[in-house]
């Protein structure tokens, strides 16, 4: 009744393996792995960053410095602050 009240349905409620209380899969289910979660929120993570400092007035180039053979995560935000217009 209470989640009635609120307009959620059962089927609103997932587990951490991304399936509904109905049995229904969902996205989530792509991250029930934890290396997967973790790439994931690096990726994230990232992109947050390139987003913020354009946001903070500045140029952004992300790129690979190093092959993915070598590391994982090897990935690099350069920026450079942007002159005033105006």
């Amino acid at each position: 009744k209470e989640r009635a009240r609120r307009g959620m349905s059962v089927a609103d409620d997932t587990d951490n393996k991304g399936v509904t209380s109905k049995g229904k899969a969902s996205c989530a289910g792509v991250l029930c792995h934890p290396i997967y979660r973790e790439r994931h929120a690096e990726h994230v993570t990232d992109s947050l960053r390139s987003l913020l400092l354009e946001y903070a007035g500045y140029d952004t180039r992300v790129f690979e410095f190093v092959g993915g053979e070598h590391t994982a995560n090897n990935f690099m935000i350069a920026s450079t602050k942007r002159r005033d217009t105006a």
